[in-house]
């Protein structure tokens, strides 16, 4: 959460978060955050993670056309809108090699630019997407690893 608190910082977002020991404190926190949000993020956190609320979470950003964006293809199966599942044994290899050939080639990272992390999967829900009255547009579309409709 620390991390991305600092991402947010660095793209101007503000992030809501709201910590939480039990399960039944999920949906309270829920209605604390969503007031004052343009989106959701769950986080794949077993206190939060539960069938119950999950189902419970596809409802109510249904009913409030809020987007609600996980990291599992369960959720979005489920009938959230997007996840987004990193591979993070992909990623290190990645960078191991980015890292092997900036000391080997004495290249400056910024000569190598932003590349695409390896092996990460995003899933999107079409069909929610269009309730919740979000437009994706086609380039969104191709990133995907799976649209569900």
């Amino acid at each position: 959460l620390r991390d991305a608190e600092k991402a947010a910082e660095i793209f101007g977002f503000e992030l809501h978060s709201r910590e939480i020991d039990r399960s039944k404190e999920f949906r309270r926190s829920f209605r604390e955050v969503s007031r004052k949000v343009d989106a959701f993020w769950v986080l794949n956190d077993p206190v939060v993670y539960t069938l119950d609320n999950m189902d419970w979470l596809k409802i109510r950003c249904l009913k409030q056309n809020l987007p609600c964006i996980g990291q599992s293809r369960n959720i979005v199966e489920l009938g959230l809108v997007l996840a987004i599942n990193p591979d993070m044994a992909n990623m290190g290899a990645q960078a191991a090699s980015l890292a092997r050939n900036m000391i080997a080639r004495t290249q400056q990272p910024r000569g190598i630019g932003v590349m695409d992390p390896l092996g990460t999967q995003i899933y999107i829900n079409r069909s929610t997407a269009k309730r919740i009255g979000l437009e994706l547009d086609q380039s969104s579309l191709d990133m995907a690893t799976l649209v569900i409709d």
